[in-house]
Parts: structure tokens; sequence; C-alpha cells
């Protein structure tokens, strides 16, 4: 039976894959790593995996195929928030794996990484061999867990990099706007709201490149799968699409015309306009492509 060991379980694209690998992984033995909450589905345990010796004991006694390493510090700004979630736990997992007594080379290691790597991009769509100029602190600090990937990979490990651009699904926070548009046109829907027709926007002009969670799920395992170790995958749709756009497919399936107030607290300083990325290499090395539009997207986000 194939174990796959999946950190980060608790969150939003951890548990999403979880869900994904029970409908489509049905012979999969799984065990879920977090910090918070329970699952009775699988096998689910709390460690803390910025402690590298417990991390490295847990490994070895669970002997996984497959280790998809998703637990992070999305959304954070404080930088020992991000040195922990996003560093500690991927240089404790990976020297973990690498440890674990001549299984190391067998194992197959997945890295989720970010669109937020690039920073601002010199020119569109972006491909993985574009230069990383992160204008974030979570930038700065992705761009160091995929060269810590990288790095092991040298060293004979397979670890398999999949830069992750904007997702898109049911079960999305609402401190991103696609998480943010359905929670307050579910609000007025359900009649919560004071005023029933107002929504709050950021920037309704700057362009993402969403995709679907159910279409990134399919690039994680094809990534391991079918890529090549130590590269780096964008896990994007190829097209972006403007924050007023995406906001009008939901409000088209919601069947409602709030006004559209644009808030200020909601924009960042130095922001990126557009983001777009090249999938000509994920599917070259491995065939994926995304398949779910935005319009489907938006409408399985009010669901």
């Amino acid at each position: 039976m194939t174990k796959y060991l999946i950190t980060g379980a608790s969150g939003f694209i951890g548990s999403t894959f979880i869900e994904f690998l029970l409908r489509e992984r049905k012979e999969a033995e799984i065990i879920g790593v977090g910090q918070s909450g329970a699952r009775k589905d699988i096998d689910y345990k709390k460690i803390d995996l910025t402690d590298f010796s417990k991390t490295k004991e847990f490994i070895e006694k669970a002997k996984p195929n497959y280790i998809f390493h998703f637990a992070g510090a999305p959304g954070a700004d404080e930088w020992e928030k991000l040195i922990d979630g996003n560093i500690k736990t991927t240089l404790s997992i990976l020297e973990g794996a690498a440890a674990t007594q001549g299984r190391a080379q067998e194992m197959k290691i997945f890295v989720i990484g970010s669109a937020s790597e690039y920073g601002n991009p010199t020119q569109l769509p972006i491909k993985e061999d574009a230069s990383v100029f992160p204008a974030s602190r979570y930038g700065i600090s992705m761009v160091c867990r995929t060269e810590i990937a990288r790095g092991f990979a040298s060293r004979g490990l397979q670890i398999f990099i999949g830069r992750l651009f904007n997702p898109i699904g049911p079960g999305l926070d609402e401190k991103y706007a696609a998480g943010s548009f359905a929670k307050q046109i579910k609000t007025i829907k359900e009649g919560k709201q004071k005023n029933q027709s107002e929504i709050f926007i950021g920037d309704p002009q700057v362009k993402r490149d969403f995709v679907d969670m159910d279409d990134a799920c399919k690039a994680f395992l094809a990534i391991v799968e079918k890529g090549k170790s130590g590269e780096i995958y964008n896990i994007c749709s190829g097209k972006s699409y403007k924050m007023e756009e995406l906001l009008n497919f939901m409000l088209k399936e919601a069947k409602i015309n709030p006004k559209i107030n644009v808030d200020s607290s909601k924009m960042r300083n130095n922001q990126i306009r557009e983001i777009k990325g090249s999938t000509e290499k994920i599917s070259k090395d491995t065939g994926w492509v995304a398949k779910i539009s935005l319009e489907e997207s938006a409408k399985r986000m009010l669901v």
C-alpha cells in the first residue's frame, strides 16, 4: 500500500489535497501532520515540525513513500512566524528524510513554493528560470524554502518543487480576495448583513493567475510522478484576470447586484499589477494543464 505523508494537513491546501487523495487514491494510506484540529478519516498526528529530532523520529517510524510538504505560514508577515513556518519546517522535514536508513533515495518529496517568490515580474508570462525578486517578507521566506529544497535534491534526494500561483476553491480563507468575496456574498444571501447591498474589495484592476484547487491537486501528483527531481514547476493557469472579473463571476452565480466599494485598507503598498505564469514547462514534463475555468471555480466558491 502506498503511504502518503501530508504536512499542513489542517490548512486549506493540505486538507484539500487529503480530500483529493481520498477520492482519487482509495488504496492509499494517508498520514496527516498538523498542529491543530483533528481528522478521523486518516491517521492524523499533531507534531511540531520545527523540532528536528521529533520530526526525524516520526519520519523514520512512518516510512512514507511520498511526502507532500504544505506546512507553512501563509499570509504571515512576522519574521519569526515566517522562519518557523516556511524555513524551519522545511529543514526539519528534509533532514528527517535524509536521515532515514537506506530509504532517502526511494522517497519522493513535494515541496510547495509560491508565485510570490518572483516578486514584480519584468516579463509575462513568468517562466521558472525568471530571476526572483520577492517584494514581501513572505516571498523572501519562500525563496529560502525553495533553495533549501534544491540543496537537498543536489544531495540525491528526490525532491520536486511546485510554485503555486493564486489557488481558489471552497474553504479559502477570507484574508484572500476570493475568500473574502465568497464570504460577503454568502452573508448577503443569508440576510445576515445589515446593509444588504454592499461588498468591500481591494484594487479591482489588479490581475492574478488563479488555479482551481482540484487542478492544483492533480498538478501536485503529476509533478512527483512525472516531473524531474530538483526542478521547479509553475502551477498556474497561464491566464490572468482582474479581481473585478472574479467578483462579477461570483455575483452572476449568486444573482445579486450589490454596490461595490473599494476599501483602501484592503490595498497593499507597491501592489503588483499583474501576475501570470507560464505553463510550458509543467505541461512538457508532466502533461498537466489546468482545465477548470475561473467562472466554474467562482461557482464552487459559493457552494
